[in-house]
């Protein structure tokens, strides 16, 4: 009947709508005391307009804000955390009307399971069960989407289990919650999902009294984080929503050396799907280091160790080391006479000089006595070459 008079129904309004323009006073307040418990107003007008742009509803719990408490029970307003479920993030994928399927599975030990990189950049996965399943090593999920390569991402339980004796559905359903936060990563990363996390890969975040002094310093060397942090700022120069600083702290917070680089590899997919090329934490490592410059000491010859024996076949430790002191020549006496006419007294008077200064010098009569002893030197004939040696011809 509507119809005939040219009427028609009122058209749903989305949660885009109602988020940006219509939340009432009354709704509001629903959400900040059911779903948004502890958030600050800025923050709840945050909350409601991620809820607006991936067009989930608060009110049926396709996204919710959680606020963790400090041990003292006060909420901790400075690690507020967005949250979508598993279902959540698929509503999101299939919206998109790219979505073909995902496929994903719980590693144990016992399975055999291998995966094989293609040349065109896919992952093929080979999981069979074995005989005798035990404890879970991981899952891992592959996210199909037109047009583009399938997505892999396996998610290792050590990484996201929480210890303790804390009250959570990963002490029950351990298998089903590692096989979400593999789907939700694999689902994140192929349809640049952004703002929001699954309580799966949070659950360390959320236990109740843990103060964020505990999970502010990830465990991995500093230019590890540093080259994380690079990443995120370039994942900031797309998109200034997509990992806000606070995200970035929240990702890396009690984060070991693996999920580092677990997060860089999220890190560098989200960057090669908006069409950046980074490199990889290794690749720049190996760079730094062949452009570093080697020098090499100077080449000096080994002094001597005291006790080794020397060249001459003598030690060091025998041998004390003697201090030679420059002779100084005698100085001529004033007594010493201008005129040398008398040469008795002038050798008389050198003579006296020397033994005050310690020396002793030969009498004249000693003198020609020791040049009348020295033989006298053999006569060679023959030329003179041109270096001046004396060649002597054998033949003349």
């Amino acid at each position: 009947m509507n119809a005939e008079m040219g009427l028609t129904a009122p058209r749903a309004r989305s949660v885009t709508e109602r988020s940006r323009d219509a939340w009432d006073e009354r709704q509001i307040a629903v959400i900040a005391n059911t779903v948004a418990i502890g958030a600050t107003l800025p923050q709840l007008h945050m909350f409601l307009e991620v809820a607006a742009k991936y067009d989930l509803d608060p009110l049926t719990k396709e996204i919710w804000c959680a606020v963790p408490k400090n041990r003292d029970g006060s909420y901790n307003a400075d690690r507020v955390l967005i949250m979508v479920g598993r279902d959540g993030f698929l509503k999101i994928a299939q919206r998109s009307g790219e979505f073909e399927g995902m496929e994903s599975d719980t590693v144990r030990m016992g399975d055999k399971f291998e995966t094989e990189r293609m040349q065109n950049g896919t992952r093929r996965v080979k999981h069979s069960y074995g005989v005798e399943r035990g404890a879970i090593i991981g899952a891992w999920a592959i996210v199909h989407r037109t047009k583009r390569k399938p997505t892999y991402f396996f998610a290792r339980i050590e990484e996201y289990e929480p210890d303790g004796d804390y009250k959570t559905p990963w002490k029950k359903q351990k298998s089903a919650m590692i096989m979400k936060v593999a789907e939700v990563s694999a689902l994140r990363r192929a349809f640049s999902i952004s703002g929001v996390v699954s309580e799966e890969e949070v659950a360390l975040q959320l236990m109740p009294g843990l103060e964020e002094s505990e999970t502010a310093a990830p465990s991995a060397p500093k230019n590890l984080l540093d080259h994380v942090h690079e990443l995120f700022e370039q994942t900031r120069f797309f998109d200034p929503h997509a990992f806000t600083p606070a995200k970035e702290r929240l990702l890396l917070a009690a984060a070991n050396e693996v999920r580092v680089k677990q997060i860089e590899v999220e890190l560098i997919g989200w960057l090669r799907d908006h069409g950046a090329e980074p490199k990889p934490f290794a690749e720049v490592v190996e760079e730094e280091i062949e452009d570093a410059e080697v020098v090499e000491p100077e080449a000096r010859d080994p002094e001597p160790v005291a006790g080794e024996p020397k060249e001459d076949g003598e030690s060091l430790a025998s041998e004390p080391e003697a201090r030679q002191e420059p002779v100084a020549m005698p100085p001529v006496p004033e007594s010493t006479p201008a005129r040398i006419g008398d040469e008795n007294e002038v050798l008389e008077s050198a003579r006296r000089a020397a033994a005050a200064h310690g020396f002793e010098l030969p009498t004249a009569e000693e003198e020609l006595a020791g040049l009348a002893s020295e033989p006298e030197p053999e006569v060679v004939e023959g030329e003179l070459d041109f270096d001046g040696s004396d060649e002597h011809d054998p033949g003349s």
